[in-house]
């Protein structure tokens, strides 16, 4: 659904809202990272995992956590405002 916004199938969209796009969608990736990594998790516990080593950008892995953790901030905060 992200992907359709971001694409402005549903109809025009101004720069902050894409963005906002953005961070939805790389969020959900996250999520579904963190779910694959629990099941690798149950997977270890079964001893069922096969080991596949690569190579990870530790630059793109802070980035990508940076964002989440921002977003976060920026919604607690504004929660507080309103109480």
């Amino acid at each position: 659904m992200s992907e359709a916004l971001a694409e402005q199938l549903f109809g025009d969209l101004n720069p902050r809202q894409l963005s906002s796009i953005s961070t939805i969608a790389k969020s959900g990736e996250h999520l579904l990272s963190l779910i694959n990594d629990l099941l690798d998790v149950s997977k270890i516990a079964a001893g069922k995992l096969e080991l596949n080593i690569t190579q990870v950008s530790f630059a793109e892995l802070c980035k990508s956590s940076l964002l989440l953790v921002r977003q976060q901030a920026i919604t607690r905060r504004s929660d507080r405002r309103r109480e």
